[in-house]
This record gives C-alpha cells, structure tokens and sequence, in this order.
C-alpha cells in the first residue's frame, strides 16, 4: 500500500509581510497624477533585522522577501549542511520593477553621466531569489518563475519537483510583489480599479469584500521539506497537491463552472480526497462583484454534489489584488491549521465545521489560468 504523505510537501516555517492599510496611492505626476485606494505594507520594513550593508543597498520589493523569509528560517533554521543542499523557488509577477524604474529615470534625466550600478543589480529579473540565496546561505538550484497571476503556484510546483526528485533537502519557496505608483496607474489605465475611488466601508465591514477590487502589495516564505523526512510528525500542515492549468478559453467565452468542478474533483481524486472532504476553500476572489459573477456558480455546484454548504474565505479582499497574493493565502491556511480556528479578523462566508483539516486554495483568473493547492495537517 502507498503511503498518501510520500511525496507531500511538509511546511516547516512560514513568514508572511502583509498590508496593514488601506490608504490613497499618489499616481506619477508625469501621468495625470490623482490616486488610487491600495492595500500597502508598512513604509519601513526589515529595519534590525536585514543587516544594515545589505539594507542600504536593496530595493522595498527585496527587503519585503528578505523580512519574510527570515521569519520562515527563524522558524525552522536550517544547518550548514541543509543550507548546501536548500533551495529557493520564488514567485513574482513584476520583480523588482521599482529599482528598475528609479534606475531608468536616473539614467534618462542625467542623461547616463551617472548610471547607479547598484540600482541596475538589483532591477534584473532574479535579483529577489539571488538576495535571498546570498543573505541566507543557501546553495541549492536558484529559480524565479515570472507568470503573472501563478507566478507563486509555479514556484510551489517547482519546489515540489525538486524535493520529490532529490534534487534538494530542502526548498525556501517565496511569493513577492510590490505596489508601484506606476503599477497603480497601469491598474487604473486596464480598468482593474478606479482614480480615487473610495472604499465601501459599509460593505466591507458587513461582509468581509469590497464592491470593487484594490491593488495590493506584500510577501511570503515556507520551507518546504518532504513529509516523510519531516523531523517533526504531529500536526504539521503540509501541501498534498498543486496543480495549475490554463484555461483554454476563446475569445467570447466564459468560464464553464461544470468544467471547472471537474478540474477540482479530478485534481482531488488523485490524492485520494473528495469534495466532501474539504473543510474550507480559500478563494481567489478579488472583490465581492467577482466572488458573485466568477466563483459563486462554480462554489454551487460544490455545494450540490456534497449536499452541504462549505466555509468560504476570499483572501485578495483582505490584501489586495496583486500576481503573488496566493502566497499570502497559502500563510492564511497555515496559520488556521496550526491554531484550528479562523483567525477573529477573517470574515468566512459559510461557517465551517469546529474542526479544520483539510483546506483548498482554489483561483481563476479572468486572464486564462486557473489553480489549486490541497493544504492538510
């Protein structure tokens, strides 16, 4: 007989950089200018912790990383011999696009007489996972996935490969981005969120969402190792399966919610789960209009073939639209596995059952993919 936690991928630390705040944006002055609402971190991260050489030197987006993943290894630090054998797979949606700019617009306006090397260090695309390599000694395989809204998933899987390949011990795996006023303007320009669109407080206390979506910044942090060579058995959260898949949609067409609970049953199927198995799910849901329009046809479905209703959670309401929000999702799930309870400032749907163990990332993403994780204790 198999054992289900073989190839299960067992969390042993996690840190998570979240916003604390829903507070105006200014847009670039050279773009109209005005100001988007947006949940932000705090302004001053990592002071204390990141050594003062290295903090003067990166970029916000680096610092955010660096904070949380010492707050993973500080959970779980790892010896010198795993560090040699650790890895770091790292999601991102735009990199360090801030230190790219800054270092562009300097370029451009001195007209190159004083280019800032550092700035261009740090604005390639792998300069997050290489800092956090360098910072923390770790010597293993060194991957940044780039794809927009999996971005985080991608890295998940790939650090699942390596582990389950031997190909490291261990996996540092990372989801970061962080909210630029240019980003804020390119949200503003595509119609993901409105000019100085004010909040519904109204409707966000009441139900947990907003009426309409919020960019967002922030980051996270998990060392990953296989299950079966966990050090610690007991209630450990681990990650039974990812599976992440674009959606072939053409043009005109929308998302088949039949469709869609095929790819849950089926993806929970070959680990051994049914729907009726689940917990909570965790959604991708931005916005309460999205939760209704998007999920709330697929989450029916759900409902009719397991005859029950199930706990629902939105997590890019609580922190805003950005690529790598599902890392802050995946923190959420582990954070309510260790403790057993939804923490008092998550608003659920549906009220789940007093004990939680097995709960279902699940996101669709109007731009053509779509994505699941199976977290367990």
């Amino acid at each position: 007989m198999t054992d289900p936690d073989r190839d299960a991928l067992a969390i042993l630390g996690c840190g998570s950089i979240r916003p604390d705040r829903m507070e105006l944006l200014p847009l670039p002055a050279e773009m109209g200018g005005g100001a988007v609402y947006a949940h932000l971190c705090p302004p001053s991260l990592g002071k204390g912790v990141i050594p003062s050489r290295v903090y003067r030197k990166v970029g916000r987006a680096q610092k955010m990383v660096l904070l949380a993943a010492h707050k993973a290894l500080e959970e779980f630090p790892l010896s010198p011999s795993a560090q040699d054998q650790a890895a770091v797979c790292l999601g991102t949606g735009f990199g360090e696009l801030g230190e790219t700019l800054l270092f562009l617009e300097n370029l451009v306006r001195l007209e190159e007489r004083e280019p800032k090397p550092t700035r261009f260090a740090n604005s390639v695309h792998n300069s997050l996972a290489s800092q956090v390599a360098i910072n923390f000694g770790l010597k293993g395989e060194n991957h940044t996935l780039t794809q927009g809204p999996i971005s985080f998933e991608l890295a998940l899987w790939q650090a699942a490969v390596l582990l389950q390949t031997g190909r490291a011990g261990h996996v540092l795996v990372c989801g970061v981005d962080e909210l630029t006023p240019f980003l804020g303007f390119l949200g503003v320009e595509c119609g993901f969120w409105g000019k100085e669109d004010p909040p519904d407080l109204q409707e966000i206390e009441r139900t947990g969402h907003n009426h309409r979506p919020r960019p967002g910044e922030g980051a996270a942090a998990f060392v990953l190792g296989l299950r079966s060579a966990a050090p610690a058995k007991g209630l450990l959260p681990c990650v039974h399966t990812i599976k992440v898949q674009p959606l072939e949609l053409r043009q005109g067409q929308i998302i088949d919610p039949k469709a869609e609970l095929k790819f849950v049953k089926d993806a929970l199927a070959d680990k051994g789960v049914c729907l009726g198995d689940l917990d909570l799910i965790i959604l991708g849901a931005n916005c309460s209009s999205q939760l209704e329009t998007l999920y709330r046809p697929i989450l029916q479905l759900i409902s009719q073939d397991i005859r029950k209703e199930i706990g629902v959670i939105s997590y890019k309401t609580l922190w805003g639209e950005f690529s790598t929000t599902p890392a802050l999702g995946l923190g959420l799930a582990v954070d309510i596995l260790r403790t057993g309870k939804i923490p008092p400032w998550v608003i659920p749907e549906k009220k789940p059952p007093p004990v939680l163990k097995n709960i279902l990332m699940y996101q669709v993403s109007p731009l053509g993919f779509h994505s699941l994780c199976l977290v367990r204790i």
